[in-house]
């Protein structure tokens, strides 16, 4: 799981409060040829985000601490994924920055929609949207179990530092700078 110090609750939360009506979700095809709509939140999402990420001990922080923050000028951004067959959510993401050019991130998956690259849009989206909104930085924390989680950050291609503070593993991402011989021009990266 992905997880920034605000959460995934938490953003979604200043999301909520804070941006108008967005764009009505768009469907995405899995790797299984299964079907998601991928869109933003909803005002009434935030108890069901709640519940996907309640088995997630670390997903669980402050949401007052973000609301104040996106209420003080910071800019925030979510996405969630829905299974079209039955419309249940299986995941989401979620960033929230500061006028400091710096932000985080934090994701959830459903265990049973894992390795069907759906993470891997979800962040990717987040990221675009972050640089968008005039983030250059975005940081994350892994914790122990998120060894996937950390093999899709080192995929996207972007520049990043990773520390570790036993047991959790910071990255940060630069948007908008490739690592060395990639090409990430839809992740705000030089073609």
């Amino acid at each position: 799981m992905l997880r920034g110090k605000l959460g995934v609750e938490a953003a979604l939360h200043a999301m909520s409060h804070t941006l108008p009506a967005q764009p009505t979700p768009q469907p995405v095809t899995l790797r299984d040829g299964q079907v998601a709509f991928v869109g933003p939140p909803g005002a009434g999402d935030e108890p069901e985000v709640a519940e996907l990420v309640r088995g997630a001990a670390d997903a669980r922080d402050d949401l007052f601490a973000a609301a104040r923050r996106a209420h003080a000028g910071g800019r925030a951004g979510a996405l969630v994924a829905r299974g079209a067959a039955d419309g249940r959510l299986i995941g989401c993401v979620a960033w929230v920055g500061g006028d400091d050019g710096d932000g985080e991130l934090g994701g959830y998956v459903k265990p049973e929609s894992r390795g069907l690259g759906l993470g891997t849009l979800l962040v990717r989206r987040a990221i675009a949207d972050a640089a968008v909104g005039g983030l250059q930085r975005l940081r994350v924390e892994l914790h122990p179990g998120s060894e996937a989680a950390a093999e899709m950050l080192r995929d996207l291609g972007l520049a990043t530092r990773w520390s570790i503070s036993y047991p959790v593993v910071h990255v940060t991402i630069t948007l908008g700078q490739p690592r060395p011989g990639w090409s990430t021009p839809e992740l705000g990266g030089q073609g």
